[in-house]
């Protein structure tokens, strides 16, 4: 896959990499700090945060009692960013820092991030999840006579597909068909083809883009598989309600990103395929709250942390709610006891981010959502699947 980053340089962030940090057991780091596209701070003034940031967890690991070695090895991989002078210059508004025994991991995302410095048992993930594709993606089908591509797009990137089984042209979709169809093609305006045959003016040409199409959608088929994902096209107007007509992908999108796709930069398809399924997006997870206030008071949500998490340990979390806020800091232990600490030790974990790491490992959903939009007052809530 072929990532054009079209908004500044970042990392792009999916649930399946945020569950295999909850995989890593401490003692684990996790630095957050703001950073600059631009100008001289980015060389200056973010590496030195960073570096401020390794000294405070250095001296938080060693204050604990931590070993030297344990020590160095966590945190060499983070010096060592320090002075990746190529590192800084392609930044975005935020970068996360991951690291611990036998992992390292950096995001640069395009959120601002408060500066934070957490030693624990996990990693700390909830400052994270904001700018973590998970429903927010989709994909444009850029179709014109002479040229198919499918992307995939999440909010802040655009990735070329490989073609795969797609055809590249009307061309090459009809390239085996009868010739005594005696189709010719030539070129008209906006660099689409008009194809005529004998005595049958526009029937032969829609019937002829109708085949065109058809073949583009199995393509399309082999190449998503069973994503239902919104489709958007990006295409002359006339192709949306033929290729609606014609295929068997679930979910296209109503609207299309109109004209000759040939000659849109990626950033302007991504920035119009954005705002047609933005609201699409945003119904979706209107809907799943709407869900959950509803079935409040029927026994098939949790709204306390110790709730929440023994059913995500249990698979029973079907949609996970979480706020950006405070740590929950606590831990469990050999039997599965869950005890809420008072006082954090690098031992112990947000109990919060371990609810988001049994839920995504048994395949629930996890939405980032406004603290009122649940109508209770907890960071986290649950919808259970019984």
């Amino acid at each position: 896959m072929n990532t054009e980053q079209v908004i500044a340089s970042i990392d792009p962030v999916s649930m399946n990499d945020v569950a295999s940090l909850g995989s890593v057991h401490g003692p684990c780091v996790s630095l957050f700090l703001s950073t600059h596209r631009f100008g001289p701070e980015t060389t200056t003034q973010d590496p030195l945060r960073l570096r401020n940031l390794v000294k405070a967890a250095k001296s938080e690991l060693a204050d604990a009692g931590t070993e030297r070695q344990v020590i160095d090895e966590i945190l060499a991989p983070v010096s060592s960013l320090v002075d990746d002078t190529t590192f800084w210059q392609h930044q975005s508004d935020g970068l996360a820092v991951f690291s611990g025994p036998g992992r390292f991991e950096s995001f640069r995302i395009p959120l601002a991030l408060a500066e934070e410095v957490t030693v624990a048992g996990s990693f700390r993930v909830r400052p994270l999840l904001a700018s973590v594709s998970g429903d927010d993606r989709c994909f444009v089908l850029a179709v014109s006579q002479n040229s198919v591509q499918l992307f995939e797009a999440t909010r802040y990137t655009m990735a070329r597909l490989d073609a795969g089984s797609i055809p590249e042209s009307m061309d090459a979709a009809l390239a085996f068909e009868d010739p005594e169809r005696q189709l010719q093609s030539h070129s008209v305006g906006g660099g689409d083809v008009a194809f005529h045959g004998h005595g049958m003016g526009g029937e032969v040409e829609r019937a002829a883009i109708e085949r065109f199409l058809r073949a583009v959608d199995r393509g399309v088929i082999d190449a998503l598989g069973n994503a239902r994902d919104p489709l958007v096209l990006a295409c002359i107007d006339s192709y949306l309600p033929i290729y609606r007509s014609v295929t068997r992908y679930p979910n296209v999108a109503n609207d299309v990103i109109a004209g000759n796709a040939e000659r849109r930069p990626v950033a302007e398809l991504h920035r119009a395929a954005w705002q047609i399924v933005q609201p699409q997006i945003a119904a979706t997870t209107a809907a799943a709250i709407a869900r959950y206030r509803s079935a409040v008071g029927t026994g098939n949500t949790a709204d306390t942390i110790l709730e929440v998490l023994a059913a995500a340990r249990d698979g029973r979390v079907a949609q996970l709610f979480v706020t950006d806020g405070a740590p929950t800091w606590g831990r469990i232990d050999e039997q599965g006891n869950v005890s809420v600490a008072q006082a954090r030790s690098i031992s112990d974990e947000d109990l919060v981010d371990r609810a988001v790491f049994e839920t995504l490992a048994h395949n629930g959903a996890v939405i980032v959502t406004d603290p009122d939009a649940l109508g209770v007052d907890t960071v986290v809530a649950a919808v259970l699947r019984y």
